[in-house]
């Protein structure tokens, strides 16, 4: 009685030892696939991270700064095309006024047209959209006010979409830059 005990000790044994190495292997297995997809996970976002050289980040940082200093004029000119608020020179005429704002806007629309269209490959993607939007947005403004209609509603209607719209995207193309310059990691040259 006492081998037949033994023996059946033995047998269980040989049991639990076999499903402890059966089992440990399955939970080895699923730790190694669980740490490499958190090795691939790791390794995806360090590739997305914009590794640039010092070089290349300093040329992008400087297009940002010329780009910002030429969109304060552009905002500026292109909202003084229809002031909420008008002083008006009794000096010069209706038709003096509109030449006089819209050559001021001009000069800043070419410069700022010219800046983002001859770095357009040395700085992001996106950002060069937003600019674009910015572009043509202030466009549209210098086009509606330049060709007034007797409708004063739908003018000031107007020139209250573009206002809005103007300052939106230029907060948005100012967080797209934060966001781009914040992104970049420096890699040594």
């Amino acid at each position: 009685m006492l081998s037949d005990i033994l023996g059946l000790l033995g047998g269980v044994s040989v049991i639990i030892t076999g499903l402890m190495a059966y089992f440990g292997k399955g939970v080895l297995e699923l730790y190694k696939s669980y740490l490499k997809k958190t090795s691939k996970r790791l390794d995806a976002l360090y590739n997305r991270a914009n590794h640039v050289s010092k070089s290349q980040f300093d040329t992008e940082f400087q297009i940002y700064q010329e780009v910002w200093e030429l969109l304060v004029p552009l905002k500026q000119n292109t909202l003084q095309l229809r002031p909420m608020g008008d002083s008006v020179d009794p000096n010069k005429t209706e038709e003096e006024r509109i030449k006089e704002r819209l050559s001021n806007l001009q000069e800043a629309f070419i410069d700022f047209r010219d800046t983002i269209e001859k770095n357009k490959p040395f700085y992001s993607k996106e950002v060069y959209k937003k600019l674009d939007e910015i572009r043509h947005i202030c466009r549209k403004e210098a086009i509606q006010y330049q060709h007034t209609s007797q409708d004063w509603e739908k003018y000031w209607k107007s020139q209250e979409e573009n206002r809005e719209k103007i300052t939106s995207l230029i907060d948005e193309g100012c967080e797209l830059i934060r966001n781009r310059i914040k992104s970049l990691k420096i890699v040594e040259d």
